[in-house]
């Protein structure tokens, strides 16, 4: 099936609300959503601008790393947001926006998803989705001048499967789905994260993000400056860090600034 091409009138179709705030850049391909959205935030005040491309040649993820990015079969997207609001930092942009795509896809798709902490979707023990929240400071008064919060879904299978060193770790929202599919993701995902980020220092998702976890109650990897070491999860407390009994029995609560998390072979 020939998947349809991202349209903003097909999603706007899709959405209840807000559908005035939000106005669309579409390009056929760029080096990253979130470099291009950056660009245009340092020019002008431009909350709700939504970038979204076919394909990237550079997509981004956590941590430097790449977010693969095939022509036509995922959602590359980026959102220029201007928070005024004291307590809009980046980790509650991030967590409002996964607990919005795994809401999304389940209601378009059907598909039971779960969050691994911080800032990836997955489906079936496989990453589907991975956000990056980046964002530029005030000098003098440390807040936000703007954030940009980039959206990468892998949709439907890549034509000529995934890249083998992500083939055991990736998976696809749907084998085929409806022509729309991209089109109605994308508008469930803006209206169900701005319904969120309009009152975001509520964290009205916190609890919606603790039950979706996949980690809770696992035995994980920690990976820090100082090396690795291995920790079990006992809860995500109302500020998204994470508690774990580590191996000397110590409760630590660690911040997604401070460590990385990997779930083992199996998990």
């Amino acid at each position: 099936m020939k998947i349809a091409p991202l349209s903003a009138d097909a999603i706007k179709n899709e959405m209840n609300r807000y559908q005035d705030i939000f106005h669309f850049h579409i390009l056929e391909t760029v080096d990253s959503t979130n470099d291009e959205a950056k660009k245009i935030a340092a020019r002008q005040k431009a909350e709700g601008c939504v970038i979204l491309a076919e394909c990237q040649t550079r997509g981004k993820g956590r941590q430097g790393r790449s977010f693969y990015s095939p022509r036509g079969t995922g959602i590359y997207m980026s959102l220029i947001l201007d928070p005024s609001r004291e307590q809009s930092r980046p980790a509650l942009i991030t967590t409002a926006a996964a607990v919005a795509v795994s809401e999304a896809i389940e209601e378009v798709t059907g598909r039971r998803t779960g969050i691994k902490w911080v800032n990836d979707v997955f489906a079936d023990g496989k990453k589907v989705c991975g956000i990056l929240t980046e964002g530029a400071f005030d000098g003098q008064s440390e807040r936000l001048k703007y954030a940009v919060l980039g959206i990468g879904i892998n949709v439907c299978p890549p034509e000529t499967g995934f890249p083998d060193e992500l083939s055991d770790i990736a998976n696809y929202v749907c084998d085929t789905g409806d022509m729309q599919t991209r089109n109605r993701l994308i508008g469930k995902i803006l209206e169900n994260f701005w319904g969120y980020y309009k009152n975001l220092p509520e964290k009205a998702f916190y609890q919606a993000y603790k039950e979706r976890s996949i980690l809770m109650g696992k035995t994980v990897k920690l990976l820090t400056e100082k090396g690795e070491g291995q920790g079990t999860v006992l809860d995500i407390d109302p500020e998204f860090a994470l508690i774990v009994r580590d191996e000397q029995g110590r409760i630590r609560r660690l911040s997604s600034g401070e460590v990385r998390v990997k779930l083992p072979a199996n998990g």
